[in-house]
């Protein structure tokens, strides 16, 4: 009776003991040692075994506590038919095998061999579970002769079945992440034994680079190349072939080789072997073409004697060497001076033809626009009736309109012809800015309603008269007011400000609805420039306005910037008043 007492306190200490182990530890192998030892002792049992399934449910005894006398089990395999027709299922729902009497218990005679063969003389079995899974069991063997099984000791066991059936679930969850940080170990390895490569690769790029672009001897460029390329790579083989005059063939003037392998100098290049003039590359060989801007000039040929294949990275080197060569090349034959010339010369060539393109463009719309108003103007002229001359005004009014945009472009490309000339011719004058300047802007105000766009004008109260170039202040105001109001979309805002500080005016002209890009704003003044998808209403324009306010700004003696952000592009401008007082 003290002992039956004592049962539950003890089961509950050596569940907690075992918790804390497998909190503690990750060894499933001395955890389970420990339980079936301690299971043993406490219950007084001959033999504790955990016993594991094969997925052809075939199993072996991986951990056992037994007292001397008695047969050991520990990694013998069974398979047991009788098990695998009867008892599994019912295992998987959480089945307890009872027995206290093999020789009385209704089992099946193979399971009663089995176990005789053993000295079992009463059997207690519980499942191991991992989630719906049978993992194994964990069995006691009571062997000295038959015993009944208490509640108790079947709640032990099935406890303790659960702390092993997580302890199991820690312990290959510890070893995948084992696994993986071993993979993980391998593969950052690799990943930092390539990277060397790379960093190695790209200081001899650089060196190489440097070798060939600091020389203009076509012969030093690509000896250098080869030799370079090819000790780096530690092939067998590393040669330069160059086409021909007539482009016909790509003969091999430049190699490095190792002791006892064949020269090919003099020989011709057989492209056809690599499929073409943009061979893939092989095993044992590597094709690449050195090229430039203008074609393709020969080729790089890097061979191995081995099966070793060229990794990514070497294929990578081999490939920007070739582009090095190619553009070293080029230099050399054409040599430093007439290279920077053919630059000059073809940067000007750029900006002639967007310069032509633009103004073409500009000159051809008003004119097929004055083209097709006089058509209908002459055929218009021989009727008397009030409407026909209602659309006679508005057809002149069309061609005023279209001649008054042409000459504007006309002005201002003269304009800054002779403002980059020094023969612009300045008008100075003195005027009133608060009687001024409203009128300057009231051409503005039909547009600005008409596109239902907002504006604001403020002046200080204060202002002096401006003593200065009018004429190019007022070219300035109308352009930049005129650019904001091409900009600004339907309920957007255009704002002018006007003031001045210590001798300097200070003109301020904003518009919401498009913010130029920060890398497009030092571009701006530029002639001929125009910021890329900044149009979305196609309002046209030959990027010459913004580039004629900049000249007139500097020749007044001023300064003009540009801020965008916040959907917002402001214009700022100061100009000096030579009559502050």
């Amino acid at each position: 009776m003290e002992s039956e007492a004592l049962l539950p306190i003890e089961q509950e200490r050596l569940v907690t003991r075992i918790a804390w182990r497998i909190r503690q530890s990750l060894d499933l192998g001395n955890i389970l040692d420990t339980t079936v030892a301690e299971v043993r002792e406490l219950l007084d049992t001959d033999r504790v075994v955990v016993y594991r399934f094969s997925t052809d449910w075939t199993g072996v005894v991986t951990t056992e506590a037994v007292l001397p006398g008695w047969p050991a089990l520990i990694h013998q395999q069974f398979e047991d038919v009788c098990f695998t027709s009867n008892y599994i299922h019912p295992y998987q729902e959480g089945r307890v095998g009872n027995i206290s009497n093999i020789e009385s218990a209704p089992i099946q005679p193979c399971h009663r061999e089995m176990l005789q063969r053993f000295a079992v003389r009463a059997n207690l079995v519980v499942p191991i579970l991992q989630g719906v899974t049978l993992w194994g069991l964990l069995i006691l063997h009571h062997c000295r002769g038959p015993r009944p099984w208490t509640d108790l000791e079947i709640n032990l066991l099935q406890d303790l079945a659960l702390q092993v059936g997580i302890a199991i679930q820690q312990s290959e969850l510890y070893a995948q992440v084992q696994r993986l940080n071993s993979t993980l170990e391998t593969q950052v390895q690799e990943r930092t034994r390539e990277l060397r490569q790379i960093l190695e690769f790209t200081d001899v790029l650089s060196q190489i680079t440097h070798r060939v672009r600091d020389s203009l001897d076509e012969r030093h460029v690509l000896q250098t190349a080869v030799e370079e390329l090819g000790q780096v790579l530690r092939v067998d083989y590393c040669g330069a072939a160059l086409y021909n005059l007539e482009h016909t063939k790509a003969v091999m003037h430049y190699e490095y080789l190792r002791p006892q392998v064949r020269s090919l100098l003099g020989e011709a290049l057989i492209l056809e072997e690599w499929g073409g003039t943009l061979p893939q590359p092989e095993q044992t060989r590597l094709l690449m073409p050195i090229q430039d801007d203008r074609g393709v000039l020969g080729y790089l040929l890097l061979g191995h004697h081995s099966n070793r294949a060229f990794s990514p990275s070497e294929q990578q080197l081999g490939r920007q060497v070739a582009n090095q060569c190619g553009i070293a090349l080029r230099q050399a034959r054409l040599y430093q001076s007439a290279q920077t010339q053919v630059q000059e010369l073809s940067h000007l060539n750029q900006m002639k033809d967007e310069f032509l393109s633009a103004v073409s463009h500009e000159l051809r719309t008003p004119m097929t626009n004055m083209k097709l108003a006089i058509r209908l103007l002459k055929l218009n002229l021989g009727e008397r009736e009030l409407e026909a001359q209602t659309k006679g005004e508005q057809y002149l009014k069309i061609l005023q309109d279209e001649c008054d945009r042409e000459i504007h472009l006309i002005n201002n490309l003269l304009d800054l012809q002779r403002l980059d000339s020094g023969q612009f011719t300045p008008q100075w004058d003195q005027i009133r800015i608060q009687e001024w300047l409203p009128a300057v802007l009231t051409p503005f105000q039909e547009r600005i309603r008409e596109r239902e766009q907002g504006f604001h004008l403020d002046l200080s109260a204060d202002l002096p008269p401006f003593v200065g170039d009018v004429s190019s202040l007022e070219r300035v105001i109308v352009e930049l007011v005129n650019n904001a109001c091409k900009y600004t979309p339907s309920q957007g805002r255009i704002s002018a400000s006007l003031s001045c500080r210590e001798g300097q005016f200070q003109l301020r002209v904003c518009n919401t609805g498009v913010e130029i890009p920060q890398g497009e704003l030092e571009k701006v003044f530029e002639k001929f420039y125009r910021v890329p998808s900044a149009d979305p209403w196609k309002q046209g324009g030959t990027g010459l306005g913004l580039a004629l306010v900049q000249k007139l700004v500097q020749y007044m003696g001023g300064e003009i910037s540009v801020t965008s952000s916040g959907n917002q592009t402001c214009f700022h401008v100061h100009v000096p008043n030579h009559n502050p007082g």
